[in-house]
């Protein structure tokens, strides 16, 4: 899953290509599934750390065909969310680029 992919980019716009960002699955490191290869389905039974409705990461998480995740906590701050996946309080979906400038 990319961030920012294709689909969003508007014709009457020109568009250069700088870099891709991925969108990564990430946990603690002490949460059972870290270091660990799981379904998409598997994920989306954790608890998620949103971002608040309307974020970027949030929409592509209603794209794929299995239930919406359960939302555990929700911030409008990125570094928030990510912090709080780090300290162990659920899961998120975050851009490749945030997780190695925060992590």
């Amino acid at each position: 899953m990319y961030a920012g992919g294709l689909e969003e980019q508007k014709e009457e716009v020109e568009w250069q290509e700088l870099f891709r960002d991925e969108i990564w699955f990430v946990v603690s490191p002490k949460h059972r599934l870290a270091n660990c290869t799981v379904s998409l389905e598997d994920v989306m039974n954790e608890p998620f750390i949103m971002r608040e409705a309307g974020s970027s990461t949030r929409e592509k998480t209603q794209t794929y065909k299995v239930s919406s995740p359960k939302i555990a906590l929700q911030f409008n701050s990125l570094n928030e969310a990510v912090r709080s996946v780090m300290t162990g309080y659920g899961v998120n979906f975050v851009s490749s680029l945030v997780c190695q400038s925060i992590c």
